[in-house]
C-alpha cells in the first residue's frame, strides 16, 4: 500500500491518539499536523531549522537513515518541512547504499554567508566497510550541496551526531560539530572523537579524543552558547560510557581555543548519560542562565544548568515512534520566531533538574 510522502492538517490532540497512543504533557497542547513517512526508520529523530522558505516561521528537519533509495538500500534520506504548513521544502537521498543519511540531522548555521541558514545530515554508515561516515550540508535557500565532510578512519561512525556551533574561527561563517563514537585510534577500541569542522569548506578545525576504550565520545553533540562570556560560542560532546564509573559524561569546551570547560557526570544510579541527545535548551526557566539537556538512561533527560545570558524562543514538541509517523505540535503562545528557532524533541521525558553553575567550577 502506497505511503503518504507529507500529508498535512490541523486537527485537536485528542483526536491523534486514535493512530498513536502517545499523549501530550501539557493540557492545553495542539497537533499542527499529521506527517506520514515512508517507513526506513522515518522519523526517529528531528531537528529545528530556522526560516529557509522566508515566511517568518521556523522550519524543520527529520529523516529515514534506513530507507532505501536509488542510491542503494540503505542509503538513507533527508527531509526538510516547512514549519508553518508541513508541506516538503526538501528531500535529499544518501550517497550510496548503507551511507545512512538522516541517522543525525541540524540546522548548521549559515555556512555560506547568503543570510538563510542551511542545513546538514549525518549519514554515518560505513557503505560496505569502506567509509568512515559523512556529513553533507545543504544550501537552505537553494537545497544545492554545498560540501562533504568525510571521517578519518573507517567504521568510525562519522556523522552519527552533528550540530551547528556558531562561528568559533572567525570567518563570518557558522561552523559545525560532528561526532565519530567508534573511534578506535590513540585511546583504543571505540574511544571516540568529536569533530570540530569549518563552515567554509568541511575542513576539521580541531579534534576532541575520548579519554579511554569504549568512552564514545562524540556519540551526542551540540552548540551551547556562549558560557564563558568571551565571545565566542562554545559546544559540547558527550561520551555515554566515559567518565569514572564508565556511567558516561559530558564535556563542554571552549569554542575559542577548544579547552575544556565543564566536565558533567552521570549521578550513581545513572547510566548512558548524554547517549545520542546533547543540546542547548537555552534560559527555559527564564533565570537569567542557560542550560543543556543530557539523555539519561532509557528516555530521561536531564537540564543542567551553564551560566550566562538568556535565550528564549516558542515551545514546540514532536513525537513520533514506531508508526513511522511525526506529529508537531505547540504549546502557549506566540508562533516560531525566525531568530529563535524553536526545539523539538523526540520522546524525551523531562523527569527532574540537577542545577549546576560554571562559576562553581572555576571556584
Amino acid at each position: 500500500m502506497p505511503r503518504h510522502l507529507c500529508c498535512a492538517a490541523l486537527i485537536a490532540a485528542g483526536v491523534l491518539a486514535r493512530a498513536c497512543q502517545a499523549q501530550f504533557v501539557e493540557p492545553d497542547a495542539e497537533a499542527l499536523y499529521f506527517i506520514d513517512g515512508e517507513g526506513g526508520g522515518y522519523a526517529w529523530a528531528v531537528s529545528e531549522l530556522a526560516d529557509v522558505d522566508g515566511d517568518g516561521l521556523g522550519d524543520w528537519i527529520t529523516g529515514a537513515p534506513r530507507l532505501a533509495t536509488t542510491s542503494g538500500n540503505q542509503s538513507g534520506r533527508l527531509y526538510v518541512y516547512s514549519g508553518a504548513t508541513g508541506l516538503l521544502l526538501y528531500s535529499f537521498d544518501g550517497p550510496s547504499a548503507s551511507s545512512n543519511l538522516g541517522y543525525a540531522m541540524a540546522d548548521a548555521g549559515d555556512v555560506d554567508a547568503d543570510g538563510v541558514h542551511d542545513i546538514a545530515g549525518g549519514a554515518n554508515g560505513a557503505q560496505g566497510g569502506v567509509s568512515a561516515g559523512n556529513v553533507l550540508v545543504y544550501s537552505g535557500a537553494t537545497g544545492a550541496l554545498l560540501w562533504t565532510a568525510t571521517g578519518e578512519e573507517l567504521r568510525e561512525g562519522f556523522g552519527g551526531a552533528v550540530a551547528g556551533i556558531g562561528d568559533v574561527d572567525g570567518d563570518g561563517r557558522d561552523d559545525l560539530l560532528v561526532g565519530a563514537p567508534l573511534t578506535d585510534g590513540d585511546s583504543g577500541t571505540n574511544a571516540g572523537r568529536a569533530y570540530v569542522v569549518s563552515g567554509l569548506d568541511g575542513s576539521v578545525l580541531r579534534v576532541h579524543k575520548g579519554a579511554a576504550p569504549g568512552d564514545q565520545l562524540g556519540i551526542g553533540v551540540s552548540g551551547v552558547g556562549d558560557i564563558d562570556n568571551d565571545g565566542v560560542p562554545d559546544y559540547a560532546a558527550s561520551a555515554q560510557k566515559g567518565g569514572p564509573t564508565n556511567h558516561g559524561s559530558c564535556m563542554v569546551f571552549s569554542g575559542a581555543d577548544g579547552s575544556p570547560l565543564l566536565e558533567l557526570l552521570a549521578d550513581e544510579t545513572g547510566t548512558n548519560f548524554g547517549q545520542f541527545f546533547v543540546g542547548g535548551v537555552g534560559d527555559f526557566n527564564a533565570d537569567g542562565t542557560p542550560y543543556i539537556y543530557v539523555l539519561f538512561g532509557p528516555r530521561r533527560l536531564d537540564p543542567v544548568r551553564l551560566g550566562g545570558g538568556p535565550r528564549r524562543g516558542a515551545r514546540v514538541r514532536a513525537r513520533g515512534g514506531g508508526c513511522g509517523r511525526r506529529r508537531l505540535r505547540r504549546s502557549g503562545g506566540g508562533g516560531l520566531h525566525p531568530q529563535h528557532p524553536a526545539r523539538l524533541w523526540t520522546h524525551l521525558h523531562l523527569q527532574w533538574m540537577q542545577r549546576f553553575r560554571a562559576a562553581h567550577h572555576h571556584q
